[in-house]
């Protein structure tokens, strides 16, 4: 093949390439379509300005719990039935304090004067009384003796970058919904009203498999807007569903936001509640070392534990229902009017 001849060739193939890789692939199906359902897509016009006010009005709620813990010797065979104050100052063989700390995403649905309400999850707010751990026998299985016991004596809730709150308390929760309203009062009274919000209440009884959602939420303690996909919708009887977004501790109580027919139509599918995790067991060096005489990279020659911690299964989490939160709002109405609200 003669060069001019190879050099035509070439030209032709590339113009041919380029030609092809400008094509546009026409579809007879519209992107959008104003059929009064939830979008299964991304937006088609900004929404920049909608997510900024909607996220003013998401905020980091922390609980920290103290406990008051007593350890007992197995020999004791201490049993629930059993315990008072008597027994426990007398033959616990260790005492201490335990602090318990949970954090969270709180969302600010209404201000009146100086009052303010929040919605977030149960569990993040609300820690259990009494915490019981039991021996295990020769073959690891527990016994019904008591190993150790801590009493709750004080939680704090507080709402970060909400400065000059006071009288921070739950107003109403609900442990089979993993719902509450958290109240706070105003000191002093900002002279501007907080950004509250305002969108309106959908239905998650509406959402389908692959329903483009937004969920708003503080995992690890930072703010982070995603984006997230609906699977298994109408899970339960009170139309649960999940959602592929990659959260982490912390995102639980963030909203979670749908369009109908594109922005600026959001509207307030649900809640995330809690992430996938599994329990495994790992080995590791015992409290004693410390960490402090470990040459990693080289044989360890200390003492070996056996562990367990959560694993979470990034990519899984599990929604309430604007459903199931309307119904907790309605159950404490009169307790949420007393307080002055009206939500």
């Amino acid at each position: 093949m003669n060069k001019s001849l190879l050099l035509s060739t070439l030209l032709f193939i590339c113009i041919n390439s380029c030609n092809k890789a400008n094509l546009k692939v026409e579809s007879d199906q519209p992107v959008k379509a104003n059929d009064g359902k939830y979008d299964s897509h991304f937006p088609l016009t900004p929404i920049d300005s909608d997510i900024a006010k909607i996220e003013q009005t998401v905020k980091l709620i922390t609980n920290l719990t103290f406990y008051q813990a007593y350890d007992f010797a197995f020999k004791s065979k201490i049993t629930s039935d059993k315990l008072s104050d008597r027994i426990i100052k007398e033959l616990a063989i260790n005492t201490y304090i335990v602090e318990q700390p949970a954090s969270g995403t709180a969302t600010l649905i209404e201000q009146n004067l100086n009052k303010i309400a929040l919605l977030t999850c149960e569990h993040i707010v609300s820690a259990p009384d009494t915490l019981i751990n039991y021996h295990l026998d020769e073959s690891g299985s527990k016994t019904s003796y008591i190993q150790s016991i801590a009493l709750k004596t004080r939680e704090s809730i507080n709402i970060i970058t909400l400065p000059g709150l006071k009288n921070i308390h739950i107003l109403a929760s609900d442990e089979d919904t993993d719902a509450a309203i958290v109240m706070a009062t105003l000191d002093p009274l900002p002279i501007f009203p907080l950004p509250v919000f305002s969108y309106p209440m959908g239905k998650a009884e509406e959402l389908n498999w692959g329903t483009f959602v937004y969920v708003i939420g503080f995992p690890y303690g930072k703010k982070l807007i995603s984006t997230a996909i609906v699977s298994d919708p109408r899970r339960d009887k009170r139309n649960g569903f999940i959602i592929d977004a990659t959260m982490h501790k912390g995102a639980s109580g963030g909203i979670i936001l749908a369009l109908r027919d594109g922005a600026p139509n959001f509207e307030l599918v649900g809640m995330a509640s809690a992430l996938s995790a599994e329990r495994e067991f790992i080995l590791r060096p015992d409290d004693a070392s410390n960490g402090l005489n470990i040459d990693f990279g080289q044989l360890y020659k200390g003492n070996i534990i056996l562990d367990k911690r959560m694993k979470i299964n990034y990519g899984i989490v599990y929604a309430i229902s604007v459903e199931a939160i309307q119904d907790f709002i309605h159950k404490n109405r009169d307790k949420i009017s007393k307080a002055g609200f009206n939500l």
